[in-house]
């Protein structure tokens, strides 16, 4: 299963890299022999699991917030996002511990 879902997330990590690719998950199931029910309800779960991540991430203060997203959605180092929010990289560091602190123990409580 483990497999299979490496395989998934990285033909969508490629897709999502090179917009000209005409591969659906359906292709990718039927060439690696994986069934098609399950990869669709990993996709469901997958969807459920970042809904309810935003959910959480949503509740973080303001630039706790922002110090998370730029991080994890935009992919900036910690040094480019002291730049751009014009804070220390220490600062920066501690935001996103208190943020992946919080997002952790939120996401335990749900389980």
């Amino acid at each position: 299963m483990i497999s299979a879902r490496t395989k998934i997330v990285d033909f969508y990590r490629k897709k999502a890299n090179t917009q000209t690719s005409t591969w659906t998950a359906c292709n990718l199931c039927e060439e690696n022999g994986f069934d098609a029910s399950a990869v669709e309800h990993n996709l469901a779960v997958h969807r459920f699991l970042k809904q309810d991540l935003q959910l959480v991430v949503d509740q973080l203060p303001c630039r706790c917030q922002e110090v998370y997203r730029l991080s994890r959605e935009e992919h900036l180092t910690i040094e480019e996002i002291a730049i751009r929010l014009g804070i220390s990289q220490k600062t920066v560091k501690n935001h996103l511990t208190k943020a992946l602190s919080f997002i952790n123990k939120h996401l335990k409580a749900n389980r």
